[in-house]
């Protein structure tokens, strides 16, 4: 792996402009953004994008893509959104500029500079055929779990805490006080600061607003860092100020992991981190804050320990595995052992599979079964369904889709769901409507994802869509798209 702020402003350029930073989710392989980004740059040609405007984007609310995503197979949702590939790739030029590029990583370097609060979530490339996103998780089991538990020979408590939509609550002035630090932003509010530019490049594709940045890009948890490695500065001033000094933190994102020897100076530094972080509009999770005095329970999250009480490997029916899969999502809902425990299940069982199975469509209702209850694994469980449908008939195929969005229709937000599912049906009906706008696209040349009436340059949103990764696509999809997680076996 490598880390984004040890790259030459080059190397985090093109690492920013890749398919997979500018959209973190995993879609299926046709959906690519990477040449319209390129065709984009070609078009802005390094002129400011407000030359190529007559109309300030701000005063549009439809300017990115937004879609939601179901969190809990209930009312829970996250918005995900695809940025205006126009202010993306003018973002992108104006953080790596030399200069401000050279500014961004020192003043990085300032966030870091108490060894005491440890930065995990660092935004890293990776290096080896394991997807960016399977390096993040390898950079959460080494940096995270597996450091909590190294920290419980020094430390007798464990705090875990975390900020309430925390994208959704950065205020954007506050990326400015954080690269310049707060008196110097205020007094100079001019877009000449580097901070004061990115935060008006969000505001133009937030209709206008402060509050909150989008979710789904590298480039936004890159911001997001900015704002929280902020944090970390303020958070050590105030702790020096207190003269409090055998601790440490482990910060992910907005995850915060507080070690300390008595229960007494652990409660001090949650008290003063919650004041902190209120200072940058943020707030504490309380419903998700626990204090324990066992550090090594506290330090793997439950449902791995849960994990290892599950036996996969014996002589049972595929059926039987998915029962007791089953059961682990019960109690472990929407987790990421739930997901790997799901992979390892297809690549030993299923994707073996060489004929159809009297129980075929018992298995394919208990897949079905796990996805409604578990958003988080939909990926997965459309691989596994892929296989499953392959042993069917055109027309059983498309009745037994039929049944899982008419289930699913009793969801909100399950647009992520389409678009997977898609990837199914276009293999025996490439023109299936769907609701989904990113669905529309495959189909229908007239559909946009983005207000670009505002630009004075044409988005050619046909080069989303590669109509031959569509023409040879196979019933079976790929095992290669679980590539993210070959790695991680802990």
């Amino acid at each position: 792996m490598k880390k984004v702020l040890d790259m030459t402003e080059e190397e985090a350029r093109n690492y920013f402009m890749k398919n997979s930073s500018y959209f973190s989710m995993s879609l299926p392989e046709y959906l690519d953004f990477t040449n319209l980004l390129v065709d984009v740059d070609k078009k802005i040609n390094n002129l400011p994008l407000s030359k190529l405007w007559h109309n300030k984007p701000e005063k549009y609310d439809d300017i990115n893509y937004k879609f939601q995503q179901n969190k809990d197979g209930k009312f829970a949702w996250r918005m995900f959104q695809l940025i205006h590939p126009a202010i993306y790739v003018d973002l992108v030029n104006l953080i790596t500029e030399t200069e401000n590029w050279k500014l961004i990583v020192d003043r990085f370097k300032e966030f870091k500079s108490n060894e005491k609060i440890v930065c995990c979530s660092d935004i890293v490339e990776s290096s080896s055929k394991t997807k960016d996103q399977g390096a993040s998780i390898m950079n959460w089991w080494n940096n995270v779990e597996q450091k909590s538990i190294e920290l419980s020979l020094k430390y007798n408590w464990i705090g875990i805490t975390d900020i309430t939509d925390c994208y959704g609550s950065i205020y954007t002035h506050s990326i400015a006080w954080a690269l310049h630090g707060m008196s110097t932003a205020k007094i100079n509010r001019k877009e000449t600061l580097i901070g004061n530019a990115i935060d008006k490049e969000i505001r133009n594709m937030t209709y206008g607003q402060t509050n909150g940045i989008p979710q789904g890009s590298s480039l936004m948890d890159f911001i997001a860092e900015i704002v929280l490695g902020y944090g970390d500065l303020l958070l050590t001033e105030i702790l020096k100020k207190e003269k409090i000094e055998d601790y440490t933190i482990l910060r992910y994102r907005d995850d915060y992991r507080v070690f300390t020897k008595d229960e007494s100076t652990l409660n001090k530094i949650l008290k003063l981190l919650s004041e902190n972080l209120s200072t940058l509009n943020f707030k504490m999770n309380t419903q998700k804050t626990t204090i324990s005095n066992d550090v090594i329970s506290k330090s793997i999250k439950r449902d791995k320990i849960d994990a290892l009480d599950l036996n996969l490997n014996s002589d049972i029916s595929i059926q039987k595995k998915l029962l007791v899969i089953r059961e682990f999502a019960n109690k472990n809902p929407n987790s990421g052992s739930l997901k790997t425990i799901l992979v390892d299940f297809y690549k030993e069982t299923i994707e073996k599979l060489k004929k159809k199975r009297n129980d075929n469509k018992e298995i394919i209702s208990i897949i079905v079964d796990l996805m409604y209850n578990n958003p988080n694994i939909y990926q997965i469980c459309v691989i596994i369904l892929s296989k499953l449908l392959s042993f069917e008939n055109k027309s059983n195929k498309e009745l037994i889709i039929k049944c899982i969005e008419e289930k699913f229709s009793k969801l909100p937000n399950t647009d992520y769901l389409s678009i997977w599912l898609q990837r199914i049906t276009l293999t025996y009906n490439a023109k299936r409507e769907f609701n989904s706008k990113i669905c529309k696209i495959i189909y229908d040349s007239t559909t946009k994802l983005w207000n670009s009436s505002w630009l004075n340059i044409d988005i050619n949103e046909e080069l989303i869509a590669d109509k031959l990764v569509i023409k040879e696509l196979t019933p079976v999809i790929s095992s290669k798209e679980l590539d993210i997680f070959d790695d991680y076996n802990w």
